[in-house]
C-alpha cells in the first residue's frame, strides 16, 4: 500500500471499492496520508483485521494495533463517512 495507493493517485485512477486488511502494517504516522489518498481514489473503503480487538498472536509486523474507536477517527479525519457497519466507510 505505501506505493500502490500514491501511484494510483498520480495516475488518477479511481476505484468503487477497496479492502484491505493490511493497515496495521503501516506506522502510525503513515496511516493518516494514505487513508487521504485512499479517500480521493475510492467511493468506499472496507478494512479488516486492522483493530485490536482483532490481534492475532505472534504477528510481530502488526505494528500499529489500535482499537476500532482510533481507526474509524483517522478514516473521520481522513475525510470519510460511516456507514451502518463499523468496517465500511464512504
Amino acid at each position: 500500500m505505501r506505493t500502490y495507493i500514491p501511484d494510483c493517485v498520480r495516475h488518477n485512477d479511481r476505484s468503487d471499492l477497496i479492502f484491505s486488511n493490511s493497515l496495521v502494517y503501516l506506522k502510525p504516522n503513515e496511516v493518516p496520508r494514505l487513508l487521504e489518498q485512499c479517500r480521493r481514489l475510492c467511493h468506499y473503503f472496507h478494512y479488516m483485521s486492522s483493530t485490536s480487538e482483532s490481534y492475532e498472536p505472534g504477528d510481530g509486523y502488526r505494528v500499529t494495533l489500535r482499537p476500532r474507536r482510533w481507526w474509524r477517527e483517522r478514516f473521520l479525519d481522513a475525510g470519510f463517512r460511516p456507514t451502518r457497519s463499523p468496517y465500511l466507510f464512504r
